[in-house]
């Protein structure tokens, strides 16, 4: 999924006041914190998607994806000041990023190979 396909779902979904560009600026953070913080961990990392801005290959494939639409939920509900949305966009964006976590860690063996205890 790229930027702009996450931005036109959840606007569809979700009409919103925020900007696109900030919109943007959300899911390349979100995309750099996953890459940062799962799958640059293992040592066989999936290829980097190309592509920059608005035009940029989010790193989290199906079925998985979804993580980015509730983040940017999660998001514009703060912005909007809607904490009860807020609160289950949030509950829906962990459950994602923890299935996504869960995913890669069983799939991907971590840098430095297999831990021995002797």
């Amino acid at each position: 999924m790229t930027v702009r396909e996450a931005i036109a779902r959840v606007d569809a979904l979700r009409p919103n006041a925020c900007p696109d560009s900030e919109k943007v600026r959300w899911l390349l953070s979100l995309d750099g914190m996953i890459r940062k913080n799962i799958i640059d961990t293992h040592g066989d990392p999936d290829p980097v998607p190309a592509g920059e801005g608005e035009d940029a290959t989010l790193a989290v494939p199906q079925p998985y994806e979804d993580v980015y639409l509730f983040w940017l939920e999660a998001k514009i509900d703060l912005e909007a000041g809607e904490s009860a949305s807020y609160a289950d966009s949030r509950t829906a964006f962990e459950s994602a990023y923890s299935a996504f976590a869960e995913y890669y860690n069983r799939t991907h063996p971590p840098k430095g190979g297999a831990v021995k205890f002797v």
